[in-house]
């Protein structure tokens, strides 16, 4: 087949593969223009913050542009055949023993937003055991006759919950709208929720006007316990040249690369790090790391654009679905570049990958 485009500013090639399979390639590649959208916003928002390096052991339990100048920008690719497959598995129908939905407070976890038109995210927010919350949300753009989310909203900040009154209101807290995506306002706030279930309300950044807020759903990705044997693997997109790659190892330590989806990409990056649970000598869906990337654009590649970047947070992001009677669930690794008071920078979402094809 000949090179498939998305939009102007998104392309792959496909080879070799069935109609099936070409569907769940562009419903991933269209999700990573996504990404790559909050990736471009989110620039310029500030430096990268720090925390403790170090591993931790895990409890088993190319784009091309529309500027023909350009050179292509393709990540390398790592050759982990041996590394197990991490999409799909089998749903998840009750909380996992450790996991947040499990031994969590009702209020912390991941928080999804109302879907878009085509299936694609509405918004995502987590809020951490410490009652501090990071999300951001999206409204549709048109790039070339084509519907993208893009980011709308973006916020981070202490909440005050009641599990009495059931009620929560934001403290301390700052947001963004676009399109001043690199310029925080106050961030105020308040409304309901039921444990483990929904949380609602309105809120107002800055001086604009009040803004609905939710109506958000627990994801099901908080009834995940996660250990090595869930989160050690090679994440990604193999199907397309793409936003790269990132394997982790056991002891939660990490390696990748990446290259841009567009042309305001992120850069030709390879990087590693160490993650380790937020919360120590648990297993709950809620995880930090640090990060050192490294430029290895070449001459006419669009150089590493996140040098300044030390730390962040990340979890599991699960979508369970049903098909001919039988529900299987997809996961993705949906890291966060932060500054020490959460406020987001950048974020890329690793999708969960087949084993690589084996070398001739």
């Amino acid at each position: 087949m000949k090179t498939n485009v998305l939009h102007a500013l998104v392309a792959m090639t496909v080879s070799n593969i069935g109609h099936e399979e070409w569907s769940r390639t562009k419903s991933r590649i269209v999700a990573a223009s996504a990404s790559a959208l909050v990736l471009a916003m989110l620039q310029g928002c500030g430096g990268g913050g720090s925390s403790g390096g170090g591993g931790f052991a895990l409890s088993p339990a190319a784009s091309s542009s529309d500027k023909p100048a350009q050179a292509l920008d393709t990540a390398p690719s790592f050759k982990s055949e041996t590394l197990p497959v991490s999409d799909p598995g089998e749903c998840l129908t009750a909380p996992q023993a450790g996991s947040i939905a499990d031994v969590g407070n009702g209020i912390e976890g991941v928080w999804e937003a109302p879907p878009l038109a085509g299936g694609f995210s509405g918004g995502t927010m987590q809020i951490d055991s410490a009652a501090r919350a990071q999300g951001s949300t999206y409204e549709f753009m048109t790039l070339s006759g084509a519907q993208f989310p893009r980011l709308d909203a973006s916020f981070y900040g202490d909440l005050v919950f009641s599990a009495a009154s059931s009620s929560w209101q934001f403290n301390l807290g700052s947001g963004m709208l676009y399109p001043e995506m690199g310029n925080p306002k106050p961030l105020s706030g308040n409304g309901n929720f039921s444990a483990n279930s929904t949380l609602s309300g309105s809120y107002t950044i800055g001086a604009s006007a009040s803004r609905t807020f939710g109506p958000w759903t627990y994801s099901p990705g908080n009834s995940l316990a996660v250990d090595s044997t869930v989160l050690a693997k090679r994440w990604g997109d193999l199907n397309a040249v793409t936003a790269g790659e990132l394997v982790v190892a056991p002891d939660g330590s990490f390696t990748g690369v990446i290259s841009p989806m567009m042309a305001y990409g992120l850069g030709m990056c390879a990087f590693s790090g160490n993650f380790r649970h937020r919360d120590a000598g648990t297993l709950k869906n809620d995880l930090v790391f640090d990060f050192v990337a490294t430029d290895v654009a070449q001459a006419g590649q669009t150089p590493c654009r996140m040098l300044e970047y030390r730390a962040g947070s990340a979890h599991i992001h699960v979508t369970q679905a049903t098909a001919a009677g039988v529900c299987k669930r997809s996961m993705s690794l949906w890291m966060v570049f932060e500054d020490t008071a959460r406020k987001p920078l950048a974020s890329i979402n690793f999708y969960g990958m087949r084993p690589a094809s084996a070398p001739s």
